[in-house]
């Protein structure tokens, strides 16, 4: 399976989730690793998009190639088992408890939930849980240059 990322060269070797132990996020509470993915690349520039302005975009964007093994296990919920409010902006607690249920659980390794940049339902997201045994030191990162196009974020 492959999934895909886009951040600054200084992180894109990354699979640990640390940015996202941090900060926290919509799946995720502060404290507890997370590694945020999409299905597709052009869904991953579409986040990293989302967070950042033109005066601090990184001039250094790579897309990770993420593979994993065949054989993990994924979660996928159902719209109907989603917190009512997922797609709310600012994230609200309830996607983060749901998110942190999952990761308490650890029946899979993966989350898979729609994007909220999408329509319900027609770009998915991946989180992996970076900790869990079907994925610690099993995935594997290639990096691709990807430069922001001059004519995104004026």
């Amino acid at each position: 399976m492959e999934l895909f990322r886009v951040s600054s060269r200084a992180f894109a070797m990354d699979v640990t989730g640390e940015g996202a132990r941090i900060a926290g996020g919509r799946w995720n509470p502060s404290g507890r690793p997370a590694l945020y993915t999409a299905e597709h690349p052009s869904l991953a520039m579409l986040e990293i998009l989302a967070h950042l302005d033109r005066s601090c975009a990184p001039p250094d964007l790579q897309l990770a190639t993420i593979t994993l093994p065949g054989s993990c296990t994924i979660y996928s919920p159902s719209l109907d088992d989603l917190p009512s409010d997922w797609q709310a902006r600012p994230a609200p607690m309830t996607t983060v408890r749901f998110g942190k249920k999952w990761l308490d659980d650890g029946v899979a390794s993966i989350l898979k939930v729609p994007s909220v940049m999408t329509p319900n339902g027609m770009g998915w997201n991946f989180i992996l849980n970076p900790l869990h045994p079907e994925l610690a030191g099993k995935v594997t990162v290639s990096l691709l240059d990807w430069p922001l196009d001059s004519r995104v974020l004026p």
